[in-house]
C-alpha cells in the first residue's frame, strides 16, 4: 500500500500533494486532458524532433520548456514548439518581466 501523503493544514480547505506521472499511454484521458493540480508527466522520446511532435500533439500549450547543453537542439526546440513562452534551461514563469502574461513566442534563456 502506498504511504498516505496527505497534509493537514489550518482552516478549512484541501491540500493536493505533487506528483510525476511516468510510462502513460500516448492513447489515455491523462496525456489530452488538462489536469488541474501540481502533477507532471514525463515522457521517453528517441530524439528532439519526437520530442516537438508529442509536445506538440498535446492540445494545450500556454508554455514549455527545454533543458539541453547543445545549440543546435535548443535552436531546433524554439522553432519547432508551439507553445505561447518557452523556457530554456530554466522554470517556466507565468508572467514575464514586463509584466506581459503570455507573450506569442517569449523565449526566456537560465544560465547553463
Amino acid at each position: 500500500m502506498p504511504p498516505d501523503r496527505r497534509q493537514s493544514l489550518p482552516g478549512k480547505g484541501a491540500y493536493i500533494g505533487g506528483g510525476v506521472l511516468t510510462g502513460v499511454p500516448l492513447d489515455s484521458k491523462l496525456d489530452h486532458e488538462e489536469i488541474f493540480g501540481p502533477i507532471a508527466m514525463l515522457f521517453k522520446v528517441a530524439d528532439i524532433d519526437e520530442a516537438i511532435r508529442l509536445a506538440n500533439a498535446i492540445p494545450f500549450g500556454l508554455g514549455s520548456s527545454v533543458w539541453t547543453r547543445e545549440p543546435a537542439e535548443e535552436a531546433r526546440f524554439i522553432a519547432g514548439i508551439e507553445a505561447g513562452m518557452t523556457a530554456v534551461n530554466q522554470m517556466l514563469a507565468s508572467a514575464t518581466d514586463s509584466g506581459t502574461a503570455f507573450p506569442a513566442k517569449r523565449v526566456d534563456r537560465g544560465t547553463s
